[in-house]
């Protein structure tokens, strides 16, 4: 299928559209069970969305002049009024997408087991948790109502670090909610003898003792204020302090269950770590200290699905309509994704000397050229200058081989908690 790029459309983005036009026809739509058929096919209004979100125009009066005008792919235009398109985009729409968004990305983990040498003892998998504010609203509110443009929400997600794409997504119009709020949703979500990465935002004694309690392991920052009661050293040297801990001491919270505090000194400063992996064999400082720096993964993430594919300008002030353009870009960006791993996998690389955004900016042109075998083009041609490129990310050094002293037997590993404070 040859794509003519619209007038001012990035021609980056027309690759994805090829892939969404072979793409949504194998997905499975919900159908009426009741009533006359459907004058306007699921197919077509779907992907009339999906492809004017691509355009940066996921607006109702747009995807009525795709479904009306010239259809889209095989799909021939439906001559249906514009209120009959929004009633189908706002009654069942954010499900319709949401659903498909979980169809998605189910088909591409299966297809990309990820990154197999990624802390292999966590069975359920490896994820990182974060969420981020969506941008404020492309246009003000009514006189009466104020000029002032909304932030329009907030996006609270588990991203999957072995495969790069989003696990779990909780979209909430509550711009200003505590990350901690919907955390215990996030981890529901997730396997027993999984790994999650968090940041420092997710402080919570009760959450670190109910992912252990649950069964999940988790590796995260811990500020230099909280306080804890040293139960055993197992590592002491000038740059390495690896203690199992109980967090709090004398009359403040006090933790459960006895945790690792890894205490690393370097060029970089005095950095904490705090795990429930209490085994220094199974996950060693320097093997913690490169997990947590796995948790910039979804902040690129975040930057792809905002910066590469939109998100960051919001077309409406209704949620509903807010939510068909949030799950459009995230089905979008794990499509993307896909598209990187695949050519991680051709070129023998490392996922992340895969440049995404210039992945996006110049596959199109490829596949002008008429390649028969675009990835393998681009293999050939851009290894070591352009697509593929050697990763610039900057590594903490951390001795290896340290000594460790074994925890002696019977050593206490739960206590009474003590959770009377915000934490």
């Amino acid at each position: 299928m040859h794509l003519v790029p619209a007038p001012g459309r990035p021609a980056r983005l027309d690759s994805i559209e090829a892939l969404l036009a072979t793409l949504i026809p194998r997905l499975a739509f919900p159908t009426a069970t009741r009533g006359r058929p459907e004058v306007l096919p699921a197919a077509l209004l779907w992907g009339a969305l999906l492809v004017c979100i691509l355009d940066g125009q996921p607006r109702q009066r747009a995807i009525w002049r795709v479904v009306t005008g010239s259809g889209l792919w095989h799909y021939p235009a439906v001559p249906v009024t514009a209120e009959a398109v929004r009633q189908r985009l706002l009654h069942g729409g954010p499900d319709v997408l949401q659903d498909l968004f979980d169809q998605v990305t189910a088909a591409l983990a299966e297809r990309f087991p990820g990154d197999p040498t990624l802390a292999p003892f966590a069975t359920g998998g490896v994820y990182a948790m974060d969420d981020t504010t969506l941008d404020q609203v492309a246009k003000a509110l009514p006189a009466a109502e104020g000029s002032v443009r909304p932030l329009a929400g907030r996006l609270h997600t588990v991203f999957d670090l072995r495969r790069q794409l989003f696990r779990t997504v909780l979209p909430t119009d509550l711009p200003y909610e505590n990350e901690r709020v919907a955390a215990p949703d996030l981890i529901a979500s997730l396997p027993p003898r999984s790994l999650l990465v968090f940041d420092r935002g997710y402080l919570s004694f009760p959450l670190f003792d109910a992912l252990t309690d649950g069964g999940r392991w988790f590796v995260t920052r811990l500020p230099a204020t909280t306080t804890v009661t040293v139960a055993h050293v197992l590592t002491r040297t000038r740059e390495v302090e690896d203690l199992l801990v109980f967090l709090g001491k004398h009359r403040a919270d006090r933790s459960k269950h006895l945790y690792r505090l890894v205490t690393i000194t370097s060029g970089f400063g005095v950095r904490r770590y705090l795990t429930n992996v209490r085994k220094a064999k199974r996950l060693t400082p320097a093997q913690i200290v490169r997990l947590y720096a796995r948790r910039w993964d979804i902040e690129l993430a975040f930057k792809l699905v905002k910066r590469e594919l939109g998100l960051h300008l919001i077309w409406s002030t209704a949620w509903q309509v807010i939510l068909l353009q949030i799950w459009g870009t995230l089905l979008i960006a794990q499509i993307a994704a896909a598209l990187r791993q695949a050519l991680a996998v051709r070129a023998g690389v490392d996922l992340f000397d895969v440049s995404l955004p210039l992945l996006l900016r110049d596959l199109p042109r490829y596949v002008a050229r008429g390649e028969p075998d675009v990835l393998g083009a681009i293999v050939a041609r851009d290894r070591y200058g352009g697509i593929i490129r050697p990763s610039r990310r900057i590594r903490m050094r951390v001795p290896m081989n340290l000594p460790i002293t074994p925890p002696p037997k019977g050593l206490r590993r739960v206590q009474v908690p003590r959770y009377a404070g915000k934490r």
